[in-house]
């Protein structure tokens, strides 16, 4: 059984702080075809994926509703814990809940592997005025539980086509040599071409991130000689989730960092900051000292087979503001 699921418009607004995200369409699940060839075992079956989904989804509930990451251990691990964790801080410092993660256990995808580690891989329910999201819970070893390690929102105009439980994808290694760029190779270039400083730059299709990652720098344009907005971003090696697509292309899942410092050049120069970071800082204002800025992100790319003229793109990503401070 195969099933595609489509991806909500995505509109990316930017301000000195970040990266904000809202939809005039909803999209729905397409209806599913039945495949009944099956080379292997899928290591859960849909009633084991049903069960793992619930509990993740409970301790979620439990961490959302006190905005406490304590109770969030059982079932999320970094780096979605250190995410879910930033969330709350800003949640707290703003007064708001924070959105739910609902996952759709009938449009789950399991891995199909006899290694660690091994993963569940689900989008989420089709809500009406909420953005579509993936979830990616994985397993370390044969000792560990099934936790939630990442959640990326998906772009405007992509798909993802994913195998149904009873067939289960098969497990991409890290250095697998059979795409264009092995998974990890991807990431670390995905993340180099952030900041222009790729090897192989042609391999990629422009997305919305990256987009608003360098319209950042356009801030220095509005500071002129007061000042300068300086950025870098850094890889994630572990985890790393890899599973096979129906067409042959990978689905990878990965995280990064990256820094976004403000500095004044000019005494009496005024810079203040808004959004976020705003919101989480005493003074918002940039003084004698620079002001660092740091994100996590999470992110899923489509690494085409070798061979294949398509290129590897982002389908989606999340970015959470995760800490700052003041340049001593």
């Amino acid at each position: 059984m195969r099933k595609t699921i489509p991806s909500a418009l995505l509109i990316l607004a930017l301000s000195t702080t970040g990266l904000a995200a809202c939809s005039s369409e909803v999209p729905q699940l397409p209806s599913t075809e039945t495949n009944t060839s099956e080379s292997e075992q899928p290591n859960l079956d849909e009633v084991q994926v049903t069960t793992l989904i619930s509990e993740v989804e409970a301790a979620l509930a439990a961490g959302d509703e006190a905005l406490d990451e304590s109770l969030l251990g059982p079932r999320v691990k970094d780096p979605a814990l250190a995410m879910r964790a930033a969330m709350y801080r800003l949640a707290k410092a703003r007064e708001e809940a924070v959105a739910s993660l609902d996952l759709d256990e009938t449009a789950a995808t399991v891995t199909q592997s006899h290694t660690w580690p091994r993963a569940i891989i689900a989008p989420t329910k089709t809500i009406e005025g909420e953005l579509p999201q993936i979830g990616f819970i994985t397993q370390e070893n044969a000792r560990d539980d099934y936790k939630l390690t990442s959640w990326v929102r998906m772009f405007p105009g992509e798909s993802l086509q994913t195998i149904a439980v009873s067939e289960g994808s098969p497990v991409v290694a890290a250095d697998a040599d059979s795409f264009v760029l092995s998974p990890q190779e991807a990431l670390t270039e995905w993340t180099a071409r952030l900041d222009d400083k790729a090897n192989q730059p042609d391999l990629f299709a422009d997305d919305d991130f990256t987009k608003a990652y360098k319209d950042q720098l356009k801030l220095n344009d509005s500071l002129g000689e007061n000042g300068k907005v300086t950025i870098a971003a850094t890889p994630a090696e572990k985890p790393l989730t890899a599973v096979a697509l129906v067409d042959g292309s990978a689905l990878v899942a990965g995280n990064i960092s990256f820094t976004v410092t403000y500095e004044r050049a000019k005494d009496n120069a005024k810079i203040k900051l808004g959004g976020a970071i705003a919101d989480l800082m005493e003074d918002p204002e940039v003084h004698d000292k620079p002001v660092e800025v740091t994100y996590l992100a999470s992110v899923a790319l489509i690494v085409p087979p070798k061979g294949s003229s398509e290129l590897i793109h982002a389908i989606g990503a999340e970015r959470i503001l995760g800490s700052y401070r003041v340049v001593e």
